[in-house]
């Protein structure tokens, strides 16, 4: 249990990472999300095993830099807690 837990913490700090890269942080307007990220996202929202603050940040196919902020604060707190 503890296993997937970290797991499907770092497959989505991944993921996070991935589209963050996508945003420039410079336009309001947003870019058109690439298709292989809108097939890694739908996957995502997919699986059942993906948590709840995970669905909250992809569901409108984006990360904002808050997102993405909060998202890399609770993973190193998840590693700080169990390692």
């Amino acid at each position: 249990m503890r296993t997937k837990h970290l797991l499907t913490g770092f497959l989505f700090t991944g993921l996070v990472c991935l589209l963050a890269g996508c945003t420039s942080g410079q336009s309001s307007a947003k870019p058109s999300l690439p298709a292989m990220y809108v097939a890694e996202v739908r996957t995502a929202l997919s699986d059942p095993s993906t948590i709840s603050f995970a669905r909250d940040i992809l569901s409108d196919y984006w990360v904002t830099d808050a997102e993405y902020q909060e998202a890399t604060a609770a993973y190193s707190q998840c590693m700080v807690n169990w390692g």
